[in-house]
């Protein structure tokens, strides 16, 4: 693409005009940079379809004879109007909104305009459905129109770019998303543009298609899932920023484990290599842990067995007195549940004091 070329009358007041590429030149012609922030103009311009898109829905709620369809051109031209009022409005100092200082992103001043025009579009009965409609109904038929609009070419994402550009070099007066640097020549232009930090980039991680300019450089790398990364446990794997929990969790070499005295009570997690390690220091930590469970374990026991007694002399009584064979035989089951339930323990026990033998040995 030919760069912006600005021609500068000569002294006399006539242009004289050299070629280059076909184009006509002024021989004190000024080249403009024209490089924009890309993440600027590709919200403002997705956010012109969605505005046109909520303002025609806002329009026809209610309305029984109109669709949001039947209002898109209109409100459209009508948008283009609105946003070339406000935004020159804006830099002569007239504009009727509030605005914040220190001075609003282009993005943020545009958002200001675009929430007012949907506003001003609501009915009656708009205004009073937003307190009793759904308003995931709502959205949801703004999102059908948007995708309806595209489908169409309604709206080209190359125009609305356009607009976004010319509406950023309007109100963006302090050239924070854009550049106007001037060259007097296509040499000096070309270096400027190789080194402009508004300039578009592609990411260079393999499998991101993003592109953003210059600027946003490190804050993209920060944060791009594409981006391989080293492990964040410390093994030797560099892993895509956006599989490094599923990698954490399942493959890694260093991924974390449960201490095998969990159960009694540890719940240390360490990396698998350094289990045997975490075993050993621990050792004595762990058989306070095991006897401590035991003596927990051996109170359970005698209280089980105390409740067992009980049981059986009840059972004892209630056999002489019970005429009902039926409910014999059902407390009899539940007395067997229980004394399974107490046997289960004991065999707990028992593994636990074998675990204490080896550890002992050890």
């Amino acid at each position: 693409m030919l760069p912006s070329v600005v021609p500068a009358a000569s002294r006399d007041g006539h242009t004289d005009l050299l070629s280059f590429d076909g184009v006509a030149l002024s021989p004190s012609a000024v080249f403009e940079c024209g490089y924009y922030e890309v993440e600027q103009v590709q919200y403002i311009a997705d956010a012109f379809l969605q505005t046109l898109a909520a303002a025609c829905v806002e329009k026809t709620v209610g309305d029984p004879f109109n669709t949001p369809v039947s209002f898109v051109m209109d409100l459209k031209k009508e948008l283009l109007d609105y946003l070339d009022y406000h935004s020159k409005a804006y830099v002569a100092g007239t504009s009727t909104f509030y605005i914040e200082e220190p001075p609003l992103s282009p993005s943020e001043l545009v958002d200001v305009f675009l929430d007012e025009f949907v506003s001003s579009k609501k009915n009656l009965f708009s205004k009073v459905s937003s307190i009793i409609m759904n308003s995931e109904r709502k959205e949801d038929k703004i999102e059908e129109l948007i995708s309806r609009l595209e489908r169409k070419g309604a709206w080209l994402a190359g125009q609305r770019e356009s607009l976004a550009k010319a509406i950023i070099k309007t109100v963006d007066t302090y050239k924070i998303s854009h550049c106007e640097e001037v060259f007097s020549s296509i040499e000096d232009l070309s270096q400027h543009k190789l080194k402009c930090s508004f300039r578009p980039l592609n990411c260079g991680n393999e499998g991101c298609s993003e592109v953003f300019s210059a600027l946003k450089v490190k804050a993209h790398d920060a944060v791009c899932s594409w981006k391989l990364i080293p492990c964040e446990q410390g093994c030797s794997s560099n892993v895509l920023r956006s599989e490094m929990d599923k990698h954490c969790l399942t493959v890694c070499s260093m991924k974390l484990v449960t201490c095998p005295f969990f159960q009694a009570g540890c719940e240390e997690s360490v990396p698998e290599p350094a289990l045997e390690e975490h075993s050993q220091q621990s050792l004595g930590q762990h058989l306070l842990l095991v006897l401590r469970l035991l003596q927990e374990q051996s109170t359970l026991i005698n209280n089980q067995a105390q409740r067992i007694t009980v049981l059986e002399k009840a059972l004892v009584k209630q056999s002489h007195e019970a005429v009902d064979i039926k409910s014999l035989s059902l407390l009899v089951k539940e007395q067997e549940v229980k004394i399974r339930t107490i046997e289960q323990e004991m065999n707990k026990l028992h593994h636990l004091h074998r675990a204490t033998d080896v550890l002992t040995e050890g």
